[in-house]
């Protein structure tokens, strides 16, 4: 188990296995539009979270966040479909990750 945390939305900090969360969809984040972020679900918390990197700095570094976001925010900013957000719930063994980074 790998324990990681995240803001909800209703502003409280909540912890999930990082290890069971499934990869969902990649890009650019929404909410900072310049940092790189990677969509999982959490099946345990029934939540989606955004972890986010922030670009590095001159030493190589970078902040990170973790924060629940909502189905609306995935299809709206992700362009995945209400249909996708389904098949991943109901079983999410079978899920394949999408990847929309610019590379």
């Amino acid at each position: 188990m790998m324990p990681a945390v995240y803001l909800t939305l209703k502003g409280t900090k909540k912890s999930f296995d990082l290890d069971a969360a499934i990869r969902f969809v990649a890009g650019q984040s929404g909410k900072r539009p310049d940092w790189q972020a990677l969509v999982v679900y959490a099946p345990a918390n029934g939540c989606f979270v955004e972890l986010r990197d922030s670009p590095p700095d001159l030493r190589g570094n970078s902040k990170s966040e973790s924060e629940e976001v909502t189905e609306e925010y995935l299809t709206q900013h992700y362009a995945v479909t209400d249909d996708d957000i389904r098949r991943l719930k109901s079983d999410p063994t079978s899920w394949h990750y999408v990847d929309k980074r610019k590379r």
